[in-house]
């Protein structure tokens, strides 16, 4: 004798609620996996926009500081040549990134070429405006919006001195 043996009413609902619950879990976790990988994505994009606004702003200060230097460059005049008889003043410049500049200087070029000479040459890495040269012994600070020559400041025919650009 053969008895066909089926799961009871019960049974077969526990098992479709079981069913159920799995499915409706399963589908939490598929949102909430989609969620967490669109907010990652979102994230990636915030990053990736900052960074291009960062780049962009870079190019344009760079852009920038070359045009400041070549109008700075304009601004200064020819350096005196080596063989030259005219009173001159020898000076050197100690940029901030370690770099160095030297020039001779005519005793009646104003103050503020040696900032434009600095400017044009970059000023090792500080803006114009946001510095200002300096001798360290005795302490002599020399501003940009001085009209002075460097001879009425005390600087002499035949000189060698050595400016610092302080950050101001």
């Amino acid at each position: 004798m053969a008895a066909d043996v089926g799961p009871s009413i019960e049974t077969e609902g526990y098992l479709r609620a079981q069913e159920e619950q799995e499915a409706r879990e399963a589908e939490r976790q598929r949102q909430l996996k989609e969620e967490t990988e669109r907010a990652a994505a979102e994230a990636l994009e915030a990053e990736a926009a900052v960074q291009a606004a960062a780049a962009q702003q870079q190019a344009e200060e760079a852009a920038r500081r070359l045009q400041i230097q070549a109008e700075k460059a304009a601004l200064v005049s020819p350096e005196l040549p080596a063989d030259s008889q005219e009173p001159h003043v020898t000076l050197l410049f100690r940029l901030p990134d370690g770099a160095r500049l030297s020039r001779r200087f005519h005793l009646h070029q104003h103050v503020q070429e040696m900032y434009d000479f600095c400017d044009s040459k970059g000023a090792g890495g500080l803006w114009p405006g946001t510095y200002r040269l300096v001798l360290q012994y005795p302490r002599q600070v020399f501003s940009p919006d001085s009209c002075a020559t460097l001879e009425e400041v005390g600087l002499g025919a035949g000189q060698q001195l050595a400016f610092f650009l302080e950050h101001v």
